[in-house]
């Protein structure tokens, strides 16, 4: 989380993703865990914007002391929009967590890094771009 303070500060690369024992060692695992991270950290940075709309005074007089805000379409829409949902890190209640199996974080992550490397393929490499970086090289 220190990167959070570079994030904060204007950053927008952080080096260290995937690493552990004080980088001396990468771990597919924690490359996917860090990316959940730099995903709330980048939500983090964002900030949370004020305007006229998302302030809905409106809506709030409307709706008056002890009202039900969770369920009002705004509420809703503005809340889908600024919410960080990470991919592996859980946000469940510990009950709902142990009802579905109590995978521990590690566990996800593994399978979601097996998951994305069995799934990737390499995009072709442009022959144009291969013909100009041998002239370069002098190899052409």
């Amino acid at each position: 989380m220190s990167a959070l303070f570079s994030a904060l500060w204007g950053a927008n690369v952080a080096a260290g993703a995937g690493f552990i024992e004080t980088i001396m060692t990468g771990s597919y695992e924690q490359m996917v865990i860090d990316n959940d991270l730099a995903g709330i950290m980048e939500r983090v940075r964002r900030g949370i914007p004020v305007d006229e709309e998302r302030l809905a005074t409106s809506l709030i007089e409307e709706i008056g002391p002890g009202g039900n805000y969770l369920t009002d379409p705004h509420t809703l829409k503005f809340m889908r929009e600024e919410v960080f949902i990470p991919g592996v890190l859980d946000r469940n209640l510990r009950y709902r967590w142990k009802n579905e199996g109590s995978r521990e974080t590690a566990a996800v992550a593994r399978e979601r890094a097996r998951g994305l490397i069995d799934s990737h393929t390499v995009p072709a490499f442009p022959e144009e771009i291969a013909r100009e970086i041998d002239r370069i090289a002098g190899l052409s």
